[in-house]
């Protein structure tokens, strides 16, 4: 159908008359650039148009929006009892259909939380009430010190663009959801958080195809792009933290049997996340003509992000890569 049929010509009707869409739009230019007439019926239409056409273009179906949160915790990383509600909140969303992606982000003063809301079928705004109370009865449980609202800006540009960070974002859910169940133990009861990421580095690696000596590229990007490197001396133990990396990842079969005996649940269910979305991702984005971030670039910044959840110190996250460019 021709845009000219799409909308009834007579459909607008200004004072006592009827003025076709089209016309009545061009008027609306002129006032809102003003060079009109200033004809108090037509700008009173004006105004009734965009008062309620603005937001139905904000929140047309199909565009993405989101809710950001941002927390001041009273330390780096939050409680664990802040972390099993963050996990709690984010499977209930999720699972209703409140939600449709969600990840947190550990930044000063605390952490960051941003969910996508329902694009279609669904109320924004009943879910931005939920996420509201959730704040506030945290901030009362004194899980954090206070909260605010913010904007959202996604990360496109480091991965691609809109259509890659779809994945992305799929992608980011299933790697919050893994950290913050690890996050919810008591630091008594933790696996190391280094093991824990590099079995969930693997399954990455692994659906996107990146085999073989190919994983050095990550690494090295992580180094050169992603400044992963150490500038001042090597801290004590160095080597023997580097040996130890080294070994555990490039043995075949000691990572597994190094990670299997614990048992967790969460770096599992990354995997079969990663084994269902990185397919898609390779095929809707990186085999396109539109493509200007390859799969092992944009591997090197999800890891940014996954040691950012992962709350990894910078030494470690340094290690990691020097130890697996060898």
């Amino acid at each position: 159908m021709s845009a000219q049929h799409t909308f009834d010509p007579c459909a607008l009707r200004i004072g006592p008359h009827a003025e076709p869409l089209p016309g009545f739009l061009r008027r609306a230019a002129d006032e809102l650039e003003g060079h009109g007439t200033h004809d108090p019926l037509l700008v009173e239409a004006i105004e009734a148009l965009l008062a309620g056409g603005l937001d139905a273009v904000h929140e047309r179906p199909g565009r993405p929006q989101w809710a950001e949160y941002r927390l001041r915790l009273p330390a780096a990383t939050g409680e664990p009892d802040l972390y099993a509600a963050l996990g709690d909140l984010a499977r209930q969303l999720l699972s209703t259909e409140h939600a449709e992606d969600f990840f947190f982000m550990h930044k000063e003063p605390g952490m960051r939380v941003r969910f996508r809301l329902p694009a279609s079928g669904g109320k924004p705004e009943e879910t931005v009430g939920v996420l509201d109370a959730a704040m506030a009865e945290w901030q009362h449980r004194g899980l954090t010190e206070a909260w605010s609202r913010a904007v959202y800006e996604p990360e496109q540009h480091l991965f691609g663009g809109p259509v890659s960070m779809a994945s992305v974002h799929r992608l980011f859910t299933a790697d919050s959801l893994a950290w913050a169940e690890h996050w919810a133990h008591r630091p008594e009861d933790r696996r190391p958080a280094w093991a824990i990421s590099l079995v969930m580095i693997e399954a990455l690696l692994d659906g996107l195809r990146i085999v073989g000596w190919e994983d050095r590229d990550v690494w090295d990007r992580l180094r050169r792009q992603a400044g992963r490197s150490l500038a001042g001396d090597e801290p004590e133990g160095w080597g023997e933290t580097i040996a130890k990396i080294h070994r555990v990842w490039s043995e075949p079969g000691r990572l597994a049997s190094t990670t299997r005996p614990w048992n967790l649940p969460y770096p599992e269910a990354f995997a079969r996340a990663a084994r269902t979305e990185c397919p898609r991702w390779l095929a809707e984005y990186f085999a396109s003509p539109e493509a200007y971030v390859g799969p092992r670039e944009a591997a090197a910044f999800f890891i940014v992000y996954h040691w950012n959840r992962a709350a990894l110190p910078f030494s470690w996250q340094c290690a990691i890569v020097e130890a697996l460019l060898r």
